[in-house]
């Protein structure tokens, strides 16, 4: 069984991405909202097997929506409920380290999903 991406690694590797999205996009004419889509569409799909890697994602994918693109907020909220009520929080997040899942779930709170 592999180890689990923490959250720092999850965010890190989305900004990796977004900054090569920008990068190599944005310059183009894209949007900041077609670079964020472009980020977790191919990316991301099936990379994380654990409820908390997705939960952690899907957490990353609407902060950096900055809250400017309803579409993408509700996808991203949609989803982190649909994790929610299929995986309890309290179990996901036992096996994290303190300091990670303090980080967290203050994320989820300053969120307004807990």
């Amino acid at each position: 069984m592999r180890e689990r991406v923490t959250y720092s690694e999850i965010r890190n590797r989305f900004l990796e991405i977004y900054f090569v999205g920008c990068r190599d996009h944005g310059f183009s004419g894209w949007s900041s909202e077609l670079v964020t889509t472009w980020v977790y569409s191919p990316e991301f799909d099936g990379t994380y097997y654990l409820p908390i890697e997705q939960l952690m994602l899907e957490v990353v994918a609407l902060v950096l929506t900055g809250g400017w693109y309803p579409t993408q907020v509700s996808f991203h909220r949609s989803e982190i409920m649909r994790l929610l009520s299929a995986n309890k929080l309290e179990s996901m997040i036992k096996e994290v380290p303190q300091d990670e899942a303090e980080e967290f779930l203050n994320d989820l709170k300053i969120l307004k999903i807990i």
